[in-house]
Formats: structure tokens, sequence, C-alpha cells
């Protein structure tokens, strides 16, 4: 059904930036990019996002802008963003689908378009890996996800 909510890990620990870059580097090498799929995003998202409390750290990788329909849906998505105090970061490789954008540049701004509300899209085909992670870390930081209250 959702076949990439079966790779998340429920508790991801890295003990320095140096860590979390090998990470997100190992993760975009081990991800196949198929380029055709009918992604589910919204229902990963959900699925995710219930299944832990707050202040998650979710990072979407991608090619495709996912399956963008449900209104509904993608509300119920923002809806428990903010009320979990989570973060999501869709690291995507935009390119050109056949029916769908005609270059690059329109296909970014098309997942920008599908997930903006949600999230922070982040182009890693066109983006340096340490950048990513540095634009992750000043976001994560700036936000309620980092602040240390646990009350």
């Amino acid at each position: 059904m959702i076949t990439y909510v079966d790779y998340v890990d429920s508790n991801f620990t890295t003990p320095s930036n140096n860590d979390m870059l090998d990470e997100l580097n190992n993760m975009i090498e081990r991800e196949s990019f198929s380029k055709g799929a009918d992604e589910q995003t919204y229902l990963g998202l959900k699925r995710a996002l219930t299944m832990a409390t707050e202040r998650n750290f979710v990072v979407v990788f991608s090619d495709e802008p996912g399956n963008v329909t449900d209104t509904d849906l993608k509300q119920e998505v923002i809806d428990l963003v903010k009320n979990t105090n989570s973060k999501v970061f869709f690291l995507m490789r935009p390119h050109v689908r056949q029916n769908g954008p005609q270059s690059p540049e329109e296909a970014l701004q098309e997942m920008k378009d599908n997930f903006d509300e949600i999230g922070t899209v982040i182009d890693i085909e066109n983006h340096d890996m340490q950048e990513t992670l540095n634009q992750i870390i000043n976001e994560l930081n700036k936000s309620q996800i980092c602040d240390g209250d646990d009350g």
C-alpha cells in the first residue's frame, strides 16, 4: 500500500552533523527514484504523523509530486503537522514527465505548489548535500521541535 512508510524507523538519532550528512547521503544512494509511480504522499505522511507523538522530523525523498487530488487529506496532514509541532522536509529530484512538467524547474514548482503548506521542499538534484543539511538544521533550530521544552 504505502511502500515508503515501510522503511520508516520510529527513532533515528545521529551524534553529529557529519553523521547526519553521511546518513542523508546514504539514504539518497539507496533510493531508486524510479521515475514513475502514483505516490500516496499525503496518506504516507498522515500515517507517519499519527504513529508518532510530537516534535517529529519527517523527511520525504521523492521524484514525484505525489497524489494531490484529495484536499481533505492534505488538510488533515497540515493539521497534524501543526498539532504535533512537526517539521517535514521534502527532498525532491524534479524531472520532466510525460503529460507533466516540461522542465525540471516546472517540476520543482509543481512540487512546491503541492507541498509548501506542509513543509520545506528542497531540490536535491541541484543542491549540495552539505547546503541541504545546513538548511534543515537552521529550520529545525528555529522551530519548536528543538526548543528543549518537554512540558
